[in-house]
């Protein structure tokens, strides 16, 4: 059940609300970037996430997507992971701070809402209960 993710201690209980889709940014990440990195960027920007950022978020998720690009460099190369495991540590901190994983959408009380399949599903006729 969502609504026993939500934080509710203290009184403090927020309901899920739809994200608000704006206007879609699309920045581009600067040279350098590995395809994975680039491809995984713009998947994010061209989902329903991407849309409810806003322009103050972009200099974050740049950050998350150069922490992204080394550890792609870093889970390539063999030897020490050590570097490998502070680099997973900082990626999800990011994810939990900016909603780009489930568990934490909830957490911060967003939800995303296919439109489409929403109307659907209001327009499906509902078969009466069997007694």
């Amino acid at each position: 059940m969502p609504q026993m993710l939500v934080n509710k201690r203290g009184g403090r209980f927020r309901p899920l609300r739809a994200v608000e889709v704006g206007c879609a940014l699309s920045p581009t990440l600067p040279e350098g970037f590995r395809d994975e990195v680039k491809e995984t960027w713009a998947n994010l920007w061209g989902s329903d996430l991407g849309r409810s950022f806003k322009v103050m978020d972009v200099i974050g998720l740049q950050r998350w997507a150069w922490y992204l690009n080394e550890w792609v460099n870093a889970t390539s190369l063999p030897g020490d992971r050590r570097y490998v495991f502070k680099l997973e540590k900082a990626l999800r901190e990011l994810e939990r701070f900016y909603g780009i994983d489930p568990l934490s959408r909830l957490r911060l009380g967003l939800t995303l809402v296919d439109t489409r399949r929403a109307v659907d599903s209001l327009k499906a006729p509902v078969a009466p209960e069997e007694r």
